[in-house]
């Protein structure tokens, strides 16, 4: 993976995310002997980083593996395997 490869995907994902914060950590800092920042994914409307992930994948996927993917985005509540979990969340905003 090069720099070009994430700036493309920053591009990519940028307007269907809100930006987040990185927030300076005094213990991780201290105790490793140099500045650690953490990015406060938390605040994204999913509540995780992998909106970003599943955002990324979705504007670069081939229609191929569009219409192979196993989509099932609110499951009815018969479904005994039950809700996706986050990671859906991410591709259904």
């Amino acid at each position: 993976m090069e720099v070009s490869d994430v700036q493309r995907a920053r591009r990519r994902i940028a307007e269907a995310l809100a930006p987040t914060p990185l927030v300076l950590d005094h213990v991780l800092s201290e105790r490793l002997g140099r500045r650690v920042w953490l990015k406060v994914e938390s605040l994204q409307h999913t509540g995780s980083f992998k909106a970003r992930g599943s955002l990324n994948w979705l504007g670069t996927a081939r229609d191929e593996e569009l219409s192979a993917a196993d989509w099932v985005p609110y499951p009815p509540a018969t479904t005994p395997w039950g809700w996706p979990g986050r990671h859906a969340s991410g591709a259904y905003p």
